[in-house]
């Protein structure tokens, strides 16, 4: 069955989502395109930048679901609005390239803004709310003394999970062959960590730490607390960047430590502590 990249209204927990209910959700994935605001939804067309969003396998069913919603016919190619073409896209969990097809706008652009970082649903949040905004953190940045040390200052905090994410360590420190904390979709696991309210100056801040856009790419999460969803922010390494078998620093092992035990995730301090490195040690996978 074919695979389809979408970007948009048909991402999980938007408002089309419902129409992927039941096909095989592949994960988070990138292409190479520009992403532009058409007002109620978004469009892409060929361009150098990068675009977030998810990959599925379809029925031919859904398939054709998905043409009608598009305004896509086959028949009728150059008087669609948008057009289903073929692309690569790369998955952000294993940095595996798949063949999928992906709905272009078939428009004018000329009054469209580009979003420039590629993410539509970080596009909404950013758009809809205050200067602060909720940066998630799974690694090193989870204690208060770390995140202090990077940006000032925090007051608000909330702690919560990443649902369908599990914790890894694949992602390559920026100088050096050790290992820095990842995310990767996995249905079913839930992924300790905190989310920090951060001025758009702190994020600026944190992006430089970060290396967003080339090193992690800051995006929309899934970060669920006790009162429900919550719209936030994360960081998850460009495919790029992806490698196994890299060695932990104890010493960025203890901030992770550090910040679970801070922040009252028990059940999961016993799970490190059978990880916790003497000397560094190399990891494959998921720890969690």
């Amino acid at each position: 069955m074919p695979k389809v990249f979408v970007y948009g209204t048909l991402l999980k927990r938007m408002s089309r989502s419902s129409v992927l209910d039941n096909s095989l959700y592949y994960g988070l994935a990138i292409i190479e395109a520009d992403l532009y605001n058409l007002g109620s939804y978004p469009g892409i067309k060929q361009g150098d930048g990068c675009v977030v969003g998810e990959i599925y396998e379809v029925s031919q069913q859904t398939g054709k679901e998905l043409d009608e919603i598009e305004g896509y016919d086959f028949h009728y190619h150059q008087d669609s609005l948008f057009i289903r073409e073929e692309v690569e896209a790369c998955s952000l969990s294993y940095g595996a390239k798949i063949d999928c097809y992906v709905y272009c706008y078939n428009g004018d652009f000329y009054n469209a803004k580009i979003i420039q970082h590629g993410d539509y649903r970080r596009f909404l949040m950013e758009k809809d709310s205050s200067s602060k905004q909720w940066i998630i953190s799974y690694g090193s940045n989870m204690s208060s003394g770390r995140i202090a040390e990077r940006v000032g200052e925090v007051t608000h905090s909330q702690t919560g999970y990443l649902d369908d994410f599990e914790l890894v360590f694949n992602k390559k420190a920026f100088q050096h062959d050790s290992a820095r904390a990842n995310i990767r979709c996995n249905e079913g696991i839930r992924c300790p960590a905190v989310a920090w309210e951060l001025s758009k100056e702190q994020i600026n801040q944190l992006d430089r730490y970060e290396g967003t856009p080339s090193h992690y790419m800051r995006i929309a999460l899934p970060f669920i607390t006790r009162n429900g969803l919550l719209p936030a922010q994360g960081y998850i390494a460009h495919p790029s960047r992806l490698m196994e078998g890299l060695t932990i620093e104890p010493t960025y092992w203890e901030h992770i430590r550090e910040g679970y035990e801070e922040h009252g995730f028990q059940e999961h301090v016993m799970a490190l502590r059978e990880r916790q490195p003497a000397s560094g040690f190399e990891t494959q996978g998921s720890v969690l």
